[in-house]
């Protein structure tokens, strides 16, 4: 497995990406690695990809966020600011 560089995000309650941000990963996997093995271990998100050439998937991490991921959802939506 290959590793890109990767960004990180504040610690909301609720994350926005824009759509953008995905239209190289158009039928690729979106995988979340939840994070929670222990209290060093962060959330990340990656992108799985089938090679052909290589007759294996290749894995981008996009995201990485600090501290454990639960109850997440992706969804094509644009969300208004949420309010304290």
């Amino acid at each position: 497995m290959s590793h890109a560089s990767h960004q990180r995000l504040s610690t909301k309650p609720m994350q926005g990406q824009s759509r953008d941000y995905f239209t190289n990963y158009v039928g690729d996997l979106l995988i979340l690695d939840a994070g929670d093995g222990g209290s060093s271990s962060n959330g990340k998100i990656y992108v799985l990809k089938w090679d052909v050439a290589s007759n294996s998937f290749l894995t981008r991490r996009l995201l990485s966020f600090p501290g454990p991921l639960e109850h997440a959802t992706f969804a094509p939506v644009n969300l208004p600011p949420l309010t304290p």
